[in-house]
């Protein structure tokens, strides 16, 4: 579903299409529902995307809301009938619990290891874990001050970015 959404932003950018861009919140939507923290981050990332393409392609700031809310409205209408379902079955609280609250918690915990997440411990003198980030920061940075970015490599060193912090 993660890889689902990314492809459908990139095919908005060449399409422009509203149904590419409701369908990429729906699967954000479904993203987060398959796994809260690997879908909020992914929900997240597709905010920055959009906001950044909008941004770099020198559009005006009232272009930036009519594509968000659309991407929104994607996410909220396969989120409606989900949440409706655990709120009739009296499962609320018990899933704000274990998948809101907890979650919290364990952030909060995991901040002191900010770096660890970053750069891994190796086996050798150069891993491919501490690469990775390296890389996608190298990448996200090259093509945000880029004359002229390439959006494919932006939206990915983007998603990457919010998947080694987060993910």
């Amino acid at each position: 579903s993660k890889h689902c959404k990314d492809a459908l932003i990139l095919k908005y950018l060449n399409t422009k299409s509203i149904r590419i861009i409701l369908l990429a919140g729906i699967c954000g939507g479904l993203t987060f529902w398959f796994k809260q923290n690997v879908g909020a981050y992914t929900i997240a990332a597709s905010i920055v995307s959009i906001i950044t393409i909008q941004y770099l392609g020198k559009k005006k700031i009232n272009t930036y809301f009519p594509i968000l809310y659309k991407y929104l409205f994607g996410v909220i209408l396969i989120s409606l009938p989900i949440l409706l379902w655990i709120v009739i079955n009296g499962a609320l609280n018990d899933w704000l619990k274990q998948s809101i609250y907890y979650a919290l918690f364990w952030a909060e915990y995991s901040k002191l290891h900010i770096f660890e997440q970053f750069f891994p411990r190796s086996i050798g003198n150069i891993s491919i874990w501490a690469l990775i980030p390296i890389v996608t920061i190298i990448a996200l940075s090259r093509e945000f001050f880029a004359k002229k970015p390439n959006f494919i490599v932006l939206i990915v060193s983007i998603f990457g970015f919010f998947s080694i912090i987060f993910g």
